[in-house]
């Protein structure tokens, strides 16, 4: 029997709170994801040039650290991934239904399949090859700066969305899906708080994933704070 879970509830003012580092500062580097959102909005934008976006998006977003792999490779290894995204530009739009299930996940997979074969070599290690680590966090964070179809599942979002532990699969997804539907007043006054003060569109996933990074930062310094540690 398939487990079932609560919807969480999204709070306009963890958006708020979230929202308000780009507010204050221009350039913050939560920018970088709208940057890469808007040029991939484009098709005819040269390969190279999303690929550039893609890459500085991931980097700025922390997935250059050597743990990940493609910290020891360009840019340039994002070109193929770039053509697969090509391939799902009809999953961009403002909002997701169930019926849009089957494609995300199509193109979760073609993704990992790509970057799980890509190797890489360390500097200390120049005669044996290692295999990038294709996390759910790598995929999820090029998902949602090109397509927007997910949020990014980091640890903090895990963390606040109660699925430590999981990896992302179908059904997942569809609680994700849940909620953002659950929650589609409050995401689209969201949206429009975001529309006037940054003067760019946010989709829905979007939202999910700002409200539910900034609910679980919050929650990791609170339990810092209380304890001392980290549990």
């Amino acid at each position: 029997m398939e487990m079932t879970y609560p919807i969480l509830t999204i709070d306009k003012s963890g958006v708020d709170k979230y929202l308000c580092n780009m507010v204050q500062d221009s350039n913050h580097r939560f920018k970088s994801w709208e940057h890469c959102y808007e040029a991939f909005s484009n098709l005819n934008n040269p390969t190279d040039y999303l690929a550039l976006h893609l890459a500085f998006y991931l980097a700025s977003w922390g997935m250059y650290r050597g743990s990940c792999g493609i910290l020891w490779k360009d840019y340039t290894i994002h070109m193929d991934a770039v053509n697969i995204i090509r391939k799902f530009h009809s999953l961009r739009k403002e909002w997701f239904t169930m019926d849009d299930v089957s494609q995300i996940m199509k193109l979760y997979n073609a993704l990992k399949d790509y970057y799980s074969k890509i190797t890489y070599y360390k500097p200390e290690n120049k005669t044996s090859s290692l295999n990038l680590a294709a996390t759910d966090t790598l995929i999820t964070k090029i998902m949602l700066g090109t397509i927007g179809c997910v949020p990014a599942l980091d640890d903090l979002f895990k963390r606040a969305f109660h699925c430590q532990g999981k990896q992302f699969d179908e059904n997942l997804l569809k609680r994700i899906i849940d909620c953002s539907q659950s929650n589609k007043n409050t995401i689209q006054q969201c949206q429009i708080s975001i529309s006037e003060k940054l003067h760019s569109f946010y989709p829905s996933m979007k939202v999910v994933d700002m409200y539910f990074w900034q609910k679980g930062f919050d929650d990791l310094q609170n339990e810092v704070i209380k304890n001392g540690k980290i549990r």
